[in-house]
Protein backbone atom coordinates (compact mmCIF):
# COMPACT_ATOMS: atom_id res chain seq x y z
CA UNK A 1 0.00 0.00 0.00
CA UNK A 2 1.58 3.36 -1.03
CA UNK A 3 -0.62 5.71 1.89
CA UNK A 4 -2.35 6.86 -0.53
CA UNK A 5 -5.79 8.64 1.56
CA UNK A 6 -8.92 7.32 0.16
CA UNK A 7 -10.82 10.19 -0.16
CA UNK A 8 -15.29 10.06 0.22
CA UNK A 9 -17.87 12.35 -0.46
CA UNK A 10 -20.48 12.38 2.65
CA UNK A 11 -22.92 13.82 0.39
CA UNK A 12 -22.84 10.22 -0.66
CA UNK A 13 -23.34 8.07 2.18
CA UNK A 14 -26.62 6.58 3.01
CA UNK A 15 -26.46 7.11 6.85
CA UNK A 16 -24.22 10.25 7.82
CA UNK A 17 -21.78 8.66 10.97
CA UNK A 18 -22.04 10.17 14.59
CA UNK A 19 -18.71 11.60 14.21
CA UNK A 20 -17.98 13.48 11.04
CA UNK A 21 -14.96 15.01 12.47
CA UNK A 22 -12.67 13.61 15.24
CA UNK A 23 -10.43 16.61 15.53
CA UNK A 24 -13.08 18.93 15.39
CA UNK A 25 -15.18 16.89 18.43
CA UNK A 26 -11.90 16.42 20.51
CA UNK A 27 -11.12 20.12 20.59
CA UNK A 28 -15.03 21.48 21.60
CA UNK A 29 -14.96 18.25 24.18
CA UNK A 30 -15.72 19.69 27.05
CA UNK A 31 -16.67 17.47 30.29
CA UNK A 32 -19.45 19.99 31.25
CA UNK A 33 -21.26 19.48 27.69
CA UNK A 34 -20.75 15.68 28.19
CA UNK A 35 -22.48 15.82 31.61
CA UNK A 36 -25.61 17.47 30.65
CA UNK A 37 -25.77 15.13 27.87
CA UNK A 38 -26.57 12.32 30.53
CA UNK A 39 -29.95 11.95 32.31
CA UNK A 40 -28.25 10.73 35.72
CA UNK A 41 -30.56 8.46 38.24
CA UNK A 42 -33.78 9.61 39.46
CA UNK A 43 -33.33 11.61 42.66
CA UNK A 44 -29.85 13.29 41.48
CA UNK A 45 -28.26 9.83 42.63
CA UNK A 46 -25.19 9.73 40.88
CA UNK A 47 -24.51 8.07 37.14
CA UNK A 48 -25.45 4.55 36.06
CA UNK A 49 -24.18 3.08 32.34
CA UNK A 50 -27.14 0.34 32.67
CA UNK A 51 -29.63 3.47 33.38
CA UNK A 52 -27.97 5.89 30.83
CA UNK A 53 -27.54 2.92 28.15
CA UNK A 54 -30.53 1.73 28.33
CA UNK A 55 -33.19 2.51 31.18
CA UNK A 56 -33.68 5.89 29.60
CA UNK A 57 -34.26 4.37 26.25
CA UNK A 58 -36.57 1.71 27.70
CA UNK A 59 -39.10 3.79 29.69
CA UNK A 60 -39.36 6.35 26.45
CA UNK A 61 -40.63 5.62 22.95
CA UNK A 62 -37.42 3.76 21.83
CA UNK A 63 -38.37 0.73 24.32
CA UNK A 64 -39.02 -1.40 21.08
CA UNK A 65 -36.59 0.39 19.09
CA UNK A 66 -33.44 -2.43 18.23
CA UNK A 67 -30.37 -1.51 20.72
CA UNK A 68 -28.16 -4.98 19.27
CA UNK A 69 -28.37 -6.86 16.24
CA UNK A 70 -26.29 -9.52 16.40
CA UNK A 71 -25.10 -11.42 13.61
CA UNK A 72 -23.52 -14.96 14.55
CA UNK A 73 -20.29 -16.66 12.68
CA UNK A 74 -23.41 -19.47 11.26
CA UNK A 75 -25.72 -16.83 9.72
CA UNK A 76 -27.47 -16.11 13.16
CA UNK A 77 -29.58 -13.27 13.78
CA UNK A 78 -30.72 -12.19 16.99
CA UNK A 79 -32.25 -8.59 17.66
CA UNK A 80 -32.50 -7.48 21.32
CA UNK A 81 -34.67 -4.19 21.95
CA UNK A 82 -33.87 -1.42 24.48
CA UNK A 83 -36.80 -3.00 26.34
CA UNK A 84 -35.11 -6.59 25.97
CA UNK A 85 -31.83 -5.03 27.39
CA UNK A 86 -33.77 -3.89 30.42
CA UNK A 87 -35.28 -6.84 31.30
CA UNK A 88 -32.53 -9.35 31.15
CA UNK A 89 -29.85 -7.30 32.62
CA UNK A 90 -32.50 -6.61 35.50
CA UNK A 91 -33.03 -10.26 35.62
CA UNK A 92 -29.10 -10.94 35.61
CA UNK A 93 -28.65 -7.92 38.40
CA UNK A 94 -31.65 -9.82 40.76
CA UNK A 95 -29.43 -12.95 39.96
CA UNK A 96 -26.25 -11.46 41.58
CA UNK A 97 -28.24 -9.78 44.20
CA UNK A 98 -29.36 -13.35 45.03
CA UNK A 99 -25.82 -14.41 45.35
CA UNK A 100 -24.89 -11.45 47.96
CA UNK A 101 -23.45 -9.34 45.07
CA UNK A 102 -23.91 -5.68 45.52
CA UNK A 103 -22.02 -2.45 45.15
CA UNK A 104 -18.59 -2.40 44.89
CA UNK A 105 -17.78 -6.15 43.80
CA UNK A 106 -16.30 -7.27 41.06
CA UNK A 107 -17.76 -9.87 38.63
CA UNK A 108 -15.88 -11.31 35.39
CA UNK A 109 -17.19 -12.45 32.30
CA UNK A 110 -15.86 -15.28 30.36
CA UNK A 111 -17.66 -14.84 27.22
CA UNK A 112 -17.35 -14.38 24.02
CA UNK A 113 -19.07 -11.60 21.63
CA UNK A 114 -22.62 -12.53 21.93
CA UNK A 115 -25.51 -10.62 22.80
CA UNK A 116 -24.99 -12.46 26.55
CA UNK A 117 -21.68 -10.25 27.37
CA UNK A 118 -23.91 -7.05 26.96
CA UNK A 119 -26.44 -8.49 29.18
CA UNK A 120 -23.53 -9.31 31.94
CA UNK A 121 -22.32 -6.12 31.40
CA UNK A 122 -25.39 -4.09 32.21
CA UNK A 123 -26.39 -6.63 35.31
CA UNK A 124 -23.93 -6.17 37.41
CA UNK A 125 -23.85 -2.43 36.80
CA UNK A 126 -27.39 -1.84 38.26
CA UNK A 127 -26.17 -2.29 42.16
CA UNK A 128 -22.89 -0.53 41.11
CA UNK A 129 -20.74 -3.69 40.84
CA UNK A 130 -17.73 -3.68 38.86
CA UNK A 131 -18.30 -5.96 35.66
CA UNK A 132 -15.46 -6.72 33.44
CA UNK A 133 -14.33 -9.33 30.62
CA UNK A 134 -11.65 -11.82 30.75
CA UNK A 135 -10.33 -14.54 28.77
CA UNK A 136 -8.80 -17.23 29.01
CA UNK A 137 -5.31 -17.04 26.07
CA UNK A 138 -4.50 -20.26 24.98
CA UNK A 139 -7.16 -22.39 26.53
CA UNK A 140 -5.17 -21.87 29.64
CA UNK A 141 -7.58 -20.02 32.87
CA UNK A 142 -6.32 -16.96 34.02
CA UNK A 143 -7.17 -17.82 37.83
CA UNK A 144 -4.19 -20.20 38.05
CA UNK A 145 -1.88 -17.68 37.63
CA UNK A 146 -3.12 -16.33 40.75
CA UNK A 147 -4.74 -12.86 38.99
CA UNK A 148 -7.17 -12.04 41.84
CA UNK A 149 -10.74 -12.49 40.67
CA UNK A 150 -14.06 -11.02 41.66
CA UNK A 151 -16.14 -12.18 44.46
CA UNK A 152 -18.51 -13.77 41.95
CA UNK A 153 -15.78 -15.31 40.01
CA UNK A 154 -15.46 -15.54 36.42
CA UNK A 155 -18.27 -17.02 34.34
Amino acid sequence: MDGTTIAKNPEDWPVVPNLLDYEAASAAFTWEAARKELDGLPGGRGLNIAHEAVDRHAAGDRRDHLAIRWLGKRGEVRDLTYGDLRAFSNRFANVLAGFGIGKGDRVFLLTGRIPELYVGVLGPSRPAASPARCSAPSGRSRSASGWPWGRAGCW
